[in-house]
C-alpha cells in the first residue's frame, strides 16, 4: 500500500467515523440510553462534537494534502497522523455505542459486528 492510499484510506475511516458519532449523537439525545447521569451525558455529547470537529478538519487537512503532488514517505506521515486522531475518535465511538441500547434484536446484531 503506498502512503497516499494509507492517506486516502485514513481519510475515508474518517469521514465513516464522523457518520457514526452523528448516528450515535442522535441516539443519545434519544431516550434509548441506559442510566446515565445527565452531566456525563452532557459531557459525552461535547465529546463527541468535539471529536466530530477535528475529524471535519483531519478530513479538510487530507483532501488538501491529496490534492498536492508528495512523496510517498509525506503522504505516510500524513497518514500516520491522521491514524492517532481516528484511534481516538473510534475509541469514543466504542464507548457510547456501548451505552445507547439497540432498539431491537437486528439492531443488537447490527451492533455486534
Amino acid at each position: 500500500k503506498t502512503g497516499r492510499q494509507s492517506l486516502e484510506a485514513a481519510n475515508n475511516t474518517a469521514h465513516k467515523l464522523q457518520t457514526d458519532l452523528t448516528q450515535l449523537e442522535a441516539q443519545l439525545l434519544n431516550a434509548g440510553v441506559r442510566k446515565v447521569n445527565a452531566a456525563y451525558k452532557d459531557a459525552l455529547l461535547k465529546d463527541i462534537q468535539q471529536t466530530s470537529v477535528s475529524l471535519s478538519s483531519l478530513k479538510d487537512a487530507a483532501q488538501k494534502f491529496l490534492a498536492k503532488t508528495a512523496s510517498d514517505g509525506e503522504y505516510e506521515s500524513k497518514a500516520a497522523e491522521l491514524k492517532d486522531e481516528l484511534q481516538e475518535a473510534k475509541k469514543l465511538a466504542d464507548m457510547v455505542k456501548g451505552l445507547v441500547k439497540p432498539k431491537d434484536a437486528s439492531a443488537k446484531r447490527r451492533a455486534k459486528k
